[in-house]
């Protein structure tokens, strides 16, 4: 991926410390299955949840 990047390695680690500047660290503390269609997606959505995120972004069809 970084090979096809039009960011330098520089650029990237740039954008790597102000994304981590905005993340906070959520303790997973329970285990909520939603049981959506993907299996496989499950774990998302439970993070989500516990973590309070407003919405989930993926490219996954």
């Amino acid at each position: 991926m970084a090979r096809r990047s039009i960011l330098s390695a520089a650029e990237r680690d740039e954008l790597l410390d102000i994304f981590l500047a905005q993340c906070r660290w959520t303790r997973v503390y329970f285990r909520w299955r939603p049981n959506v269609p993907d299996e496989g997606d499950n774990h998302l959505v439970e993070l989500a949840i516990t973590g309070g995120a407003q919405a989930i972004v993926t490219r996954n069809l």
